[in-house]
């Protein structure tokens, strides 16, 4: 009887703890389920605040800050990824870095007018991005909001490690011979732009622009491309590579394709009414149906920048005139 005993207790032990063992696991499942519900809907959240940022943006303007926790967005051109979770953008302009971490997404949504009101276009980045501007950059520099993590700099020797995970350099075409990197900097993700200014007859920003990544045998030339307009040269800054910087001033192009043939019809629609029809005739509708024709096809942006600043001007100079005399203004 003691041995049977004995048995009867060791089996009452082992079958207590396998019950006790299924119900830690079950346990365990719940908690592990309701986290990974709980992250889910963490996700679910951020990415709705960040799509409704994005829509807000095409009505207000300014910079917005928004908590992303522990997270990171992958931005390319058309599309984010956060949590292999992909978002598109369709086709909405937004320069941004590559990936976004450090807790926050500041979004910089700025009104594009060219010369009617286009769009605002958007520019992401983290607060532990380090935008650092070398050369005679002041101009473009002072747009950029103080919240967002700039320094202009002379001696790249003078800056201080201060732990951010990615370093943009935007070198003017002065400081080329600066288009290096201290120690320190090495071990993070470390990218430039250089900024070469163009005359132009058009009183406009324009020039054009080299993009470099650095790797552990040094800076590589990515190519070339151009930028038009103080919001082009911004997208430069705020890109890291070069094929995202192209992509989406193709897709800004093609918003001021959309834009102009909306101002062509206009214009087509007062002369038809027989409304000042000096100023919208045939030899005035070619100016904004010029600017339709050169963003037709968004991809060969590049090749026609002097023919879309020459109509943006000739269209500033028309709708001056026509404001004089009273008339209808074509935007």
């Amino acid at each position: 009887m003691n041995k049977r005993g004995i048995v009867e207790v060791q089996l009452h032990w082992v079958f207590v703890m396998i019950a006790g063992a299924v119900i830690l696991a079950f346990f365990i499942g719940i908690v592990a389920k309701q986290r990974a519900a709980s992250e889910s809907n963490i996700v679910f959240n951020v990415k709705n605040d960040l799509n409704l940022l994005i829509t807000g943006s095409k009505v207000s303007s300014g910079i917005v800050p928004l908590d992303i926790y522990d997270y990171e967005f992958d931005f390319s051109c058309n599309e984010y990824t956060i949590q292999n979770q992909r978002q598109s953008l369709l086709g909405k302009p937004v320069f941004a870095a590559e990936k976004i971490k450090g807790g926050k997404i500041l979004l910089w949504s700025v009104p594009w007018k060219f010369p009617f009101k286009i769009d605002n276009i958007l520019y992401a980045t983290s607060p532990k991005i380090r935008y650092i501007f070398l050369g005679n950059s002041d101009e473009i520099y002072g747009e950029i909001p103080f919240s967002i993590n700039k320094v202009l700099a002379s001696d790249l020797n003078a800056l201080q490690d201060e732990g951010d995970y990615a370093i943009r350099l935007v070198v003017f075409s002065a400081a080329q011979g600066q288009l290096y990197i201290p120690n320190w900097m090495k071990k993070y993700d470390v990218s430039a732009v250089i900024v070469q200014p163009q005359a132009s007859m058009y009183n406009e920003i324009q020039g054009n622009l080299q993009f470099y990544q650095y790797d552990k045998t040094g800076w590589k030339l990515e190519g070339n491309s151009k930028y038009f307009t103080q919001e082009g040269l911004l997208g430069a800054v705020f890109s890291q590579n070069l094929n995202d910087y192209n992509c989406v001033m193709a897709n800004a192009v093609a918003e001021l394709n959309a834009v102009s043939s909306i101002y062509l019809d206009r214009i087509k629609l007062i002369y038809d009414a027989g409304v000042c029809p000096l100023f919208y005739g045939t030899e005035n509708q070619f100016l904004v149906s010029s600017l339709a024709s050169a963003t037709e096809t968004k991809e060969n942006w590049q090749n026609n920048v002097e023919i879309m600043l020459d109509a943006k001007q000739k269209i500033e100079n028309l709708n001056r005139d026509i404001q004089y005399q009273s008339c209808p203004v074509i935007y």
